[in-house]
């Protein structure tokens, strides 16, 4: 490392070498040491020439800790990698957000129309067993998930007035068993307005 008087006698930054064959990193140690440097601030004690050598390798040390045009577009990339992945981020936590809300407004909605939040949870469990009865294709699941559908205000309202129909026609066929055909002349009988 070659020293260059800095004019005012004192021990500041000394040149490093030449400029091409540096790192980066090397550079910007040498442009920190001219820029802490007193004789740089201009304290009038480094005489003109001095300075201006001074000047003249930092602009060139600036050119060099500059990164190369490959080390640049690199660096480009991983900003790119960083900023994608930040927005995949934010995405996922305004879509979990936004799920969330959904899922809340749609407790609300079902606990209004059935009237308290045990029978909305009956209710939501009876329309699942239902659904899971007599859809068994994995695909047509998903597609009740994917689409929303599944968690539609309307749908789970249907397919729970849907179960209650069908224990409510399961149980009148029990009884009916029970009774015998009796019981089903009976009700045939009420139907056509007879005795």
């Amino acid at each position: 490392m070659e020293e260059r008087s800095n004019g005012s006698g004192s021990q500041g930054w000394s040149e490093g070498g030449p400029v091409e064959g540096m790192t980066g990193d090397q550079a910007r140690a040498e442009i920190k040491a001219i820029e802490s440097d007193p004789s740089f601030a201009g304290d009038g004690k480094m005489d003109h020439w001095s300075r201006q050598g001074m000047l003249k390798r930092r602009d060139a040390l600036y050119k060099r800790a500059a990164p190369s045009p490959e080390e640049a577009a690199r660096l480009k990339e991983e900003e790119e990698a960083r900023s994608k992945e930040s927005l995949e981020r934010e995405i996922e936590r305004y879509e979990l957000r936004d799920a969330l809300e959904a899922e809340k407004t749609l407790e609300e909605k079902l606990i209004r129309h059935f009237g308290d939040e045990k029978t909305a949870s009956e209710k939501v469990k009876s329309a699942q067993a239902l659904v899971k009865k007599y859809i068994t294709n994995p695909r047509d699941l998903q597609f009740l998930d994917d689409s929303g559908l599944g968690n539609d205000f309307e749908v789970i309202g249907m397919v729970a007035r849907l179960n209650e129909i069908l224990t409510e026609s399961r149980s009148r066929m029990r009884k009916s068993k029970k009774g015998g055909a009796m019981e089903m002349e009976k009700t045939e009988l009420t139907r056509r307005g007879g005795k």
